[in-house]
């Protein structure tokens, strides 16, 4: 066969014949050679390690520590990994840290939206489906080390001189479930574009492994379709980054499936669902396009077109599979259903909900529709109409779900919905029945600091808070704000979901409503609104250098749940507006929001 030639050939070669070589520990790279620029700072530039070719990632450590941390980890040599791209060493000076890669010839993004790039002559169908189920296999690999990516994209899908993808550019990757709150900085146009729900939702919401599995759903669709977002406004799609962004919040896509790919098409809806419940597992994804593998073989049958699918895609087998069931690391329970499963099998989505049916019911229902559902799909079996069909590309637009529409209904009723936690102390007794939600279970407990003890003294915040000297101060302040943290994410869900029930800080003593409440940005406790210039100047957790700004209602409002998320610039602007019943249905609409942001980034 014959060997192929890098695209930084020339490159290499020029290394050392020009201006601005460097050489750190047998690393030698070319400043004025340079490859990309990463998010945050990092550059990206082509090397040698060793006599071999590299690509060499330099980036402020002081910007970076979690992707050097992480980069240190992935470089052990008793981890091994077949889909990320795994550092092979990591040198440090006294500010910057190089992080020696595997050279990759090019990326997603150049294959599926470049039309004149080289390797597209190859991009048959048998080749996208493989393009996904290393992805997730890539996935499966990094959840399995309990640690999320967090930016998924196009341009972080890189394949080497060979055609083999790998997952790769672990700068807002983060360890899994450690109380981090904390939201990603999101690229106008780049990252923005391939954000989950839980970056553009609910302000400072968790991201979890599910978020991933979102992302990667947009990506098979961006692969099968060649290059469609299932969130986009326009086409191409990044002309509208903000439209995506505006869909992606409220759980609108849509799917542009050819009929080749239709079983795909409702593990894919699942994936892109708002809700993380309703979101499947990287298991139950890989099962799924695992059984499209077998599928050119039963279509040639259906549509007596055996002899041309095997010439185009290769003889119909299973070994025409990239990878074996033993390879991908599946559970055998899986892998021995697998023949059995088709994409007509009921989606968790669909099952009634509780205050519909009782329990008996839904698994009488659980039942019943795979067999309804398969006999509507199976009714068609004229071969010239299927034929036809195979031409058609089906648009299918996602139905909310029964609890979206009621929001949808009743905008102004949403608050009628949300109720604050009142005391129930008579005038001779005290009652102690507030509950609690704990940050990391999101669940309401009657003794959270007990609790958090008990259950969570791994978690960073926690443990810092137990170094302290059992029944200090400090100890008790700081359990305190984990436990205001707990109640601040479930009364953020609770605004942005229009329903369920407000916990402050003091119970109040008559009905109120939820917006005269807000957050204090120190201690993350919920206090009404016309008290909380008071409590910020006793607040026991502000540091001595935060300064107490006269419009503390406005900068405290911008700690709550937005329609769209925004830039930093827009921040400053809105915080400079009274926090009164315009300035809140300014943030409420996604239009003005949008058009703020186009007039900022214009000025």
């Amino acid at each position: 066969m014959e060997k192929k030639e890098s695209r930084w050939k020339s490159s290499l070669e020029s290394l050392k014949s020009e201006s601005g070589v460097m050489e750190i520990d047998g690393l030698v790279f070319n400043l004025n050679i340079k490859i990309a620029n990463g998010c945050n700072g990092p550059e990206v530039f082509p090397g040698l390690f060793c006599n071999g070719p590299v690509a060499v990632k330099r980036f402020p450590k002081h910007i970076n520590k979690s992707q050097l941390e992480i980069a240190k980890f992935l470089c052990s040599d008793r981890l091994k990994t077949k889909h990320l791209l795994q550092p092979l060493t990591v040198i440090e000076d006294t500010y910057l840290a190089y992080l020696v890669l595997p050279l990759c010839e090019y990326n997603l993004k150049d294959l599926i939206e470049n039309k004149d790039f080289p390797e597209r002559q190859n991009l048959t169908e048998q080749w996208r489906l493989e393009i996904c189920q290393e992805l997730l296999l890539g996935l499966q690999e990094f959840h399995s080390h309990e640690m999320l990516h967090g930016n998924l994209k196009p341009e972080n899908i890189l394949f080497d001189i060979n055609n083999k993808m790998c997952i790769g550019d672990f700068g807002a990757s983060r360890n899994e479930d450690h109380g981090d709150t904390a939201s990603f900085s999101l690229q106008l146009g780049g990252t923005l574009s391939w954000a989950s729900y839980e970056d553009v939702g609910v302000r400072k919401s968790k991201y979890k492994k599910e978020s991933d599995i979102q992302v990667a759903g947009c990506l098979m669709h961006y692969i099968l379709t060649d290059g469609q977002h299932p969130f986009q406004q326009t086409t191409p799609y990044f002309k509208n980054a903000f439209g995506i962004f505006e869909n992606v919040k409220n759980g609108n896509f849509t799917l542009h499936c050819e009929e080749r790919w239709s079983s795909q098409r409702d593990m894919i809806s699942r994936m892109l669902s708002r809700s993380l419940e309703e979101r499947p597992t990287i298991e139950e994804a890989l099962q799924a396009f695992m059984c499209l593998a077998h599928q050119p073989d039963y279509t040639a049958t259906m549509n007596n077109s055996g002899c041309e699918n095997q010439n185009k895609d290769g003889p119909p087998s299973t070994n025409s599979c990239p990878e074996t069931f033993n390879d991908m690391n599946i559970p055998e329970s899986l892998v021995t259903d697998l023949p059995g499963i088709t994409a007509s099998n009921p989606l968790p989505s669909s099952l009634p909900t509780e205050e519909e049916f009782s329990e008996c019911e839904m698994n009488t229902e659980e039942q019943v529709s795979p067999a309804l559902e398969m006999s509507d799909q199976e009714v068609n079996d004229d071969p010239q109409s299927e034929e036809e069909e195979t031409t058609k590309i089906e648009v299918i637009h996602r139905k909310p779900s029964s609890k979206t529409e009621q929001h949808s209904n009743g905008s102004n009723s949403q608050q009628c919905k949300i109720t604050v936690k009142m005391s129930s102390n008579t005038a001779h007794q005290r009652i102690y029945d507030k509950k609690n939600y704990c940050l990391f279970c999101e669940k309401p407990y009657a003794k959270i600091t007990r609790h958090l003890k008990q259950k969570h003294s791994h978690q960073p915040d926690v443990a810092k808070a137990l170094a302290h000297r059992k029944g200090s101060k400090m100890q008790s302040l700081l359990l305190a704000k984990v436990a205001n943290m707990g109640n601040y994410e479930h009364n953020c869900s609770v605004l942005s979901s229009g329903e369920g029930q407000i916990i402050p800080k003091r119970q109040a003593t008559h009905q109120s409503a939820g917006t005269n409440y807000l957050p204090c940005k120190f201690c993350f406790a919920m206090y009404v609104k016309t008290d909380l210039w008071r409590h910020y100047k006793r607040c026991k957790l502000r540091s001595k250098g935060d300064m107490v700004t006269r419009k503390v209602q406005a900068s405290s409002s911008m700690m709550l749940p937005m329609d769209i998320a925004i830039s930093i610039g827009l921040q400053r602007v809105l915080q400079d507006m009274s926090y009164d019943n315009v300035s809140q249905l300014v943030k409420a609409d996604s239009l003005i929001i949008s058009l703020g942001e186009r007039m900022y980034l214009r000025n």
